[in-house]
């Protein structure tokens, strides 16, 4: 997590890849779809608050590499 003096784009890439995290998580564990759903839009709303603009569902379609290295191990 960034910390209160880092600029605002930072703190803006680092809710986007939680939100992709999120996304991710809610296709790939059903037991916890519902939370990571949650969690994803929140991020979402941190991201919108930050930019002034709404982020859309479609920015953050899990490709099916996420989650893993060049070499195929999981991350």
């Amino acid at each position: 997590m960034p910390c209160r003096e880092t600029p605002w784009a930072e703190w803006v890439d680092f809710h986007r890849y939680n939100a992709r995290m999120f996304a991710a998580i809610a296709e790939t564990d059903p037991a916890h779809k519902w939370e990571a759903l949650a969690c994803h839009g929140i991020q979402l709303r941190c991201v919108e608050r930050l930019t002034k603009r709404p982020e859309w569902k479609e920015d953050y379609q899990v490709t099916p590499n996420d989650g893993e290295s060049s070499h195929g191990e999981v991350l």
